[in-house]
């Protein structure tokens, strides 16, 4: 399994959804005249690879090494052990990614979640971003506001307003999680992601948005847990949403959008990341829907998965 980081050096957006993702590394492997038809193909029978979204990190600091961010489980909802936390509650409810450590020790039941609404207090918590207190950074993920001018109709004069058009980073960036399961496929995934760095991300590339560098690393990262549950790290589109099972917690997405052409695509409904869900002992969960038929579109809703034993 690798990471990929990307470290801004512009206006960048401010979510790149597994599906997003996708969808950049299929482009960019056309561009370089790859055997895109191949790889999705592939991915009927078994996925030559998974990818997860993106989610922040903040750099080191000499001291130690990057702190990266997991989605935190979406769990049933407990009974407060005591009225008296109901505003540590509300704390805990707004975080919506933990530092690895600490989501490490939920998943290995090492901390429960009614435990961390206790002393959720010996946390820091910065943009629903939760980390251990100590790891006191100089960091900022900032949305931004650029200027633009537009013409009044009636005077026919110049009048400036603001437009947000992305996040400004500051000591952090975004990585995403590659797990590479045919290794023929290595050398294709890798250059595009390598053009990529050239090219940017989002729709703000054709005006210097986007911009990044890229680095590739092994990883880490997850907690070696195992359990009859799973927890995506990326968007997931059931193959049947009946077989989910009463024990599963989620919340909905739905994509969509236009092809290149300006065609609206079909919508398609997906968990998000962070969901919850049995598993069945399937080796893989998801699908690659078809979106359009002409010419054919679709969209990435495989899980990234990683097992747990249960709630946490």
């Amino acid at each position: 399994m690798r990471a990929v980081y990307l470290r801004p050096r512009s206006l960048f957006p401010g979510s790149l959804p597994s599906n997003t993702l996708f969808g950049a590394i299929c482009h960019a492997m056309a561009d370089l005249g790859g055997p895109l038809d191949e790889l999705i193909a592939e991915y009927a029978s078994s996925p030559p690879f998974l990818i997860s979204s993106a989610f922040p990190f903040i750099e080191g600091d000499g001291r130690s090494g990057k702190i990266h961010f997991l989605p935190k489980p979406i769990q049933p909802i407990t009974k407060l052990p005591d009225p008296e936390l109901f505003d540590a509650a509300k704390k805990v409810k707004n975080i919506s990614l933990l530092s690895a450590p600490l989501f490490s020790a939920l998943l290995k039941k090492e901390m429960t979640a009614d435990a961390l609404i206790e002393i959720i207090d010996q946390y820091t918590i910065r943009y629903g971003m939760c980390y251990e207190r100590e790891e006191n950074r100089d960091f900022e993920i900032e949305q931004a506001e650029i200027p633009h001018n537009k013409i009044n109709r009636l005077s026919s004069a110049s009048e400036a307003f603001f437009a947000t058009s992305g996040y400004r980073f500051k000591n952090a960036g975004i990585y995403f999680l590659i797990d590479i399961k045919n290794q023929k496929w290595e050398s294709e995934v890798l250059g595009a992601i390598r053009l990529l760095e050239d090219r940017g991300f989002g729709p703000k590339i054709s005006s210097g948005g986007g911009q990044c560098s890229i680095n590739i690393e092994d990883s880490d990262i997850l907690p070696k847990t195992k359990g009859n549950r799973i927890m995506t790290l990326s968007r997931y589109s059931p193959l049947n949403f009946g077989d989910l099972g009463a024990e599963t917690y989620y919340e909905l997405c739905r994509i969509r959008g236009r092809s290149a052409d300006g065609v609206m695509k079909k919508p398609v409904m997906m968990l998000g990341e962070g969901s919850v869900f049995p598993d069945t002992g399937s080796p893989f969960y998801g699908k690659i829907a078809r979106v359009r038929d002409d010419p054919p579109v679709v969209e990435y809703g495989y899980a990234f998965p990683v097992r747990f034993g249960g709630a946490a």
